[in-house]
């Protein structure tokens, strides 16, 4: 090129500034116009770059110059600036790893890695814990050039002064860039700002709210959920100070997704959002979600509580498949919020009352679904104490919370910690809210459970049948809790040997529930799986092990593998294999089962059982493995004496029958 001309684009005036100085620099005016001209009527190839064109309020086609000697190169991370593309465009996404170390070690001035063999080895957490981010390693190489950090203690500072670290500017670097990290995206955040629109209002407070979600995999129907979830305003003052704006103001009967769209067009039009995939999922650079904390400050508190109180009014209330999956969607942006406060400050500074107990039980539903019962019960613990120290020792929230307290010690086979807190829990809950209370039977349901998996076999058959009895009169014969009590009640019966009377009360189940829910509903699966273990208790395996098959294809859909139910069903289908023979497969299965439960710590209380019973399963393997071999080397000892005598022959006939009958055995 004849002549390369750089233009900051950041803002009209600062393209003006640069534009009128150039040309007076040339001599060919004194203003934009000028300048644009002279390009215009030049003969000569020209390049014009015009950097952070970022702004969509401003018309960066006023500094084109016109003609078609030269070439324009636009710099944004504006996607709507595409229009302007004669020749195509191309998004620069994160680098790679190899990228990113190389551009950390040349900015760094530790390139020459014949002096520091081991540097890429220590530049790799640096850009990890960066992101690849190209501004986010050069602004750190520069640092490190200065001495301001190391290689070997970056990660470190990052950890302990992220905020002083991204938003320091290097008096010198090998980048004339004069932005930092958080410099550059309050840059954009400033232009939000000014705009003053409500579009503009529901964009920042959105972004604010995206800081405590996790970075990834935000979806619309998050808002869309707690908007509908909300308390009517008349009602509730509290909700509607602690929620986004937009979500309680002009409160049409349908939800409206304009405004949340506009807004986020308008966040992802400044690069700080971006939009994937035909249903625009929201992610964010893990450097941009902590630059919205830090940008906080003092009011870090308020929008944090925005932003659980609004995750909390999102949790589907309905047990069904297509809430399971936005179970676990919303998890993990349920658990990066709760993670910014210790688990011991959760619920301090909060007296307003019930609200935050109405909280705590929605995100404690959310946990419960999501099979993550331990977490449960620490969380729980938290609200129970919470709940007595502004209620009091007696009420409806200590016995809410001491039920999920009990269901999850259930579920985690600490059977006799649940005990000790649902036989006084059930007469505080009779006492608070009456013997046919949805709560108390509830309660006295798990009591069952535990009374039957302590092998209190006699006891557990008098009490469930008096609660089954009661379900019936209070809630009816087709109630979930009213079949969930028919259903231990049959645990009940088998543990006594009545296996016949067990599964006639487990099929009864199942098929009310079918009639109720579909296939697919978690209630039916997990009755289903009740009757297989029982057909299986019975002898009859095949039937059992048709069910598993069918159970674990619909737990892998609803829950996918990494669950609880999942891996307690792949277990249990585990076992079938065995049962019918077919030891291979069962061992597969019973070690993808181990593998899952120590990747995820789910099921950590039945691993080692686990553990021994595959242990067995492959000495039982080696041993026939063994026998097959050693009858392998007779087979093949016959053969060859037989080839040398043939009159042994009938030896090697002999050898071959009793080699089928073992076979045939097996």
């Amino acid at each position: 090129f004849w002549g390369i001309f750089f233009v900051d684009v950041s803002s009209a005036s600062a393209a003006e500034q640069a534009l009128a100085a150039m040309a007076q620099r040339h001599n060919v005016g004194s203003n934009t116009e000028a300048f644009k001209r002279w390009l215009t009527h030049s003969l000569e190839q020209w390049l014009l770059i015009l950097d952070n064109a970022d702004d969509p309020l401003v018309d960066i086609s006023l500094f084109f110059p016109v003609g078609n000697r030269g070439t324009i190169i636009i710099t944004t991370r504006n996607p709507q600036y595409r229009i302007h593309a004669t020749v195509g465009s191309r998004e620069l996404g994160e680098m790679n790893r190899e990228e990113a170390i190389t551009l950390l070690l040349r900015a760094s001035g530790e390139e020459n890695t014949d002096e520091n063999p081991n540097a890429r080895d220590l530049a790799l957490p640096i850009v990890n814990i960066l992101g690849c981010l190209a501004l986010a390693v050069a602004h750190a190489g520069a640092l490190i050039m200065q001495n301001v950090s190391s290689l070997s203690d970056y990660c470190s500072m990052y950890l302990q002064s992220r905020k002083r670290l991204l938003e320091w500017l290097p008096e010198q670097a090998k980048s004339n860039y004069e932005y930092t990290v958080y410099s550059t995206l309050e840059l954009s955040l400033r232009h939000i700002e000014k705009m003053s629109t409500e579009i503009a209002k529901n964009a920042l407070d959105l972004l604010k709210v995206f800081g405590f979600c996790h970075f990834d995999d935000i979806s619309e129907q998050i808002f869309s959920d707690a908007w509908r979830n909300i308390p009517d305003r008349e009602e509730n003052q509290w909700w509607l100070s602690n929620q986004l704006r937009m979500l309680c103001q002009n409160r049409p009967e349908t939800w409206d997704p304009l405004p949340f769209r506009e807004a986020v067009y308008l966040l992802a039009s400044y690069s700080l959002i971006r939009l994937n995939g035909v249903n625009h999922r929201i992610y964010l650079h893990p450097l941009v979600h902590s630059w919205i904390r830090d940008s906080l400050s003092d009011q870090a508190h308020k929008w944090w509580t925005i932003s659980i109180s609004t995750l909390s009014m999102a949790v589907p209330d309905v047990n069904s498949h297509d809430s399971h999956v936005a179970h676990r969607r919303l998890n993990s942006h349920i658990r990066s919020c709760l993670s910014f406060r210790s688990l011991d400050n959760v619920l301090v500074g909060y007296d307003q009352g019930a609200e935050w107990s109405w909280v705590m039980e929605f995100i404690l539903y959310n946990y419960h679904i999501c099979g993550q019962w331990r977490d449960e019960v620490m969380l729980a613990e938290k609200a129970l104490e919470y709940s007595k120290r502004v209620f009091g020792v007696e009420n409806n929230w200590i016995c809410n919370f001491s039920y999920i307290i009990a269901r999850s010690l259930n579920n985690s086979a600490e059977y006799h910690e649940a005990l000790q807190i649902l036989e006084p829990m059930v007469d505080v809950s009779v006492r608070v809210n009456g013997v046919d209370d949805h709560l108390t039977l509830g309660l006295k349901s798990q009591l069952l459970r535990s009374y039957d998996r302590l092998n209190r076999s006699e006891e557990a058959l008098e009490f469930g049948q008096n609660l089954f009895d009661i379900c019936k009169r209070y809630k009816g014969e087709e109630d979930s809790l009213t079949l969930d009590v028919m259903e231990r009640l049959a645990f009940s019966f088998a543990s006594l040997t009545q296996i016949e009377e067990a599964i006639r009360l487990s099929e009864e189940s199942l098929k009310k529930r079918k009639l109720t829910e579909g296939i697919l509903h978690p209630k039916v699966l997990e009755s289903m799986n009740n009757l297989a273990l029982l057909y299986t208790k019975a002898g009859r395996r095949q039937e059992a092990f048709g069910m598993f098959h069918q159970i674990l294809e619909s737990y892998m859909k609803v829950f996918g593998e990494e669950h609880p139910y999942t891996l307690i069903v792949t277990v249990n289908l585990a076992r079938t294999y065995d049962d019918v023979g077919r030891l291979d497969e069962s061992m597969v299965l019973l070690a993808k089962a181990i593998d899952i439960s120590k990747k995820t710590d789910l099921q950590s209380h039945h691993r080692p059982k686990w553990e021994k019973r595959l242990q067995r399963m492959r000495s039982k393997s080696a041993d026939a493995s063994k026998i097959r071999l050693e009858e392998q080397d007779e087979f093949e000892g016959a053969y060859e004496s037989s080839s040398k005598k043939p009159k042994h022959s009938t030896g090697f006939r002999q050898l071959f029958k009793s080699r089928r009958r073992i076979k045939d055995a097996e």
